[in-house]
């Protein structure tokens, strides 16, 4: 697929996401690592706008560093990664957050993802509270998620701008008080 995705890298009307992170265990013969991860550096090089999970980049400060340079926008998923954790709570986008990447909150396929209708409900509302009850993120820094997500984006139709500005302000009506 890397040709493919050169192409659509060169175009510059066309956002480019590339899928990965959710393989676990499965190792590429030619390098004895993780396929996935070969795969993340692959996207780095082809110069991909944005990965959607990258959950097996967790620990790897090196690779961190590469997405971070490249100006990759990571696309998490916690609840549709629940097949691949412990728990919730074990998901990487903390490290990811720590280590200067630009993350957004998503949701994904039950169908692909492997996990029941119970356990993947995260809508908007469910992954915000979980954010912030359970992995103990502030509202600055959900804040900061959303507006990165604003930046990856790719309606090219949007003022950016003045959207973030409206998030911001609607943020400062929504946020508890003395959080």
């Amino acid at each position: 697929m890397a040709e493919a995705v050169r192409i659509a890298v060169s175009n510059p009307g066309c956002g480019v996401t590339v899928h990965a992170g959710e393989w676990a265990g499965v190792t590429d013969v030619a390098t004895a690592e993780c396929e996935t991860l070969a795969n993340i550096r692959t996207a780095v090089e082809l110069g991909v706008d944005r990965l959607g999970h990258g959950l097996q980049m967790g620990g790897n400060k090196k690779l961190l560093q590469a997405v971070r340079e490249a100006g990759i926008h990571v696309e998490c998923n916690p609840f549709g990664n629940m097949r691949l954790l412990d728990r919730l709570q074990d998901h990487p986008i903390r490290e990811f957050i720590a280590a200067g990447l630009a993350v957004s909150l998503n949701c994904d396929n039950t169908l692909f993802s492997g996990t029941t209708v119970h356990h993947h409900d995260g809508g908007p509302t469910r992954q915000t509270a979980f954010m912030v009850h359970t992995l103990g993120m502030d509202w600055d820094t959900l804040l900061g998620i959303t507006l990165a997500s604003i930046d990856a984006g790719f309606n090219r139709t949007v003022d950016k701008e003045a959207l973030k500005c409206r998030v911001r302000e609607e943020y400062m009506d929504c946020v508890p008080k003395g959080t």
